[in-house]
């Protein structure tokens, strides 16, 4: 009866490290890294972390404080924490959370609909290059999103509120 049972449990051990085989996390303070995705799920946390992403990752998610993070694309890049410092490539979705963050990144469509950019929080500092339909959406107070696009590319639609928060078009 042991057996099976011992048996069991390390079939879904052994399911459960498929399942997170496409799933890179970096823990760490101070840690510098390059890493290649391949459709990965990437995960940065910590303080202090210069991270260079190559490839496509699925999606990027930095918590923590000072990480400096490259990437070239992603489908989903979600940022929250302070004073982290994010760019380089594509992104459909994009989203900016707590205090003094500063991104850049071209938001490009996805085959299921415009791209989007929520920022909420306190003094972020955003800009974003569009590449297709887009969708703004601000809040919190002194948030800063710069946008510019190609002149076949229509003006975002933007929602905003708070304080003190400005969404204008760059250069």
């Amino acid at each position: 009866m042991l057996k099976p049972i011992v048996l069991g449990t390390f079939f879904l051990t052994s399911l459960a490290c498929m399942a997170s085989a496409d799933e890179i996390n970096i823990e760490g303070a101070t840690l510098s890294r390059d890493v290649h995705c391949t459709s990965s799920d990437v995960g940065i946390s910590g303080v202090g972390n210069t991270i260079t992403l190559t490839g496509r990752c699925k999606s990027v998610q930095i918590y923590g404080t000072r990480h400096q993070v490259t990437f070239e694309a992603a489908e989903k890049v979600f940022v929250s924490g302070s004073a982290n410092k994010v760019g380089g490539g594509t992104s459909q979705h994009l989203q900016v959370d707590l205090v003094d963050n500063e991104v850049r990144s071209t938001l490009k469509p996805g085959a299921d609909g415009p791209s989007t950019l929520n920022v909420t929080g306190n003094k972020n500092a955003v800009a974003v290059s569009l590449e297709g339909p887009a969708a703004i959406e601000v809040a919190g107070s002194d948030q800063k999103v710069t946008w510019t696009s190609g002149p076949s590319v229509a003006p975002p639609k933007v929602q905003i509120s708070g304080i003190k928060n400005s969404v204008k078009r760059g250069q």
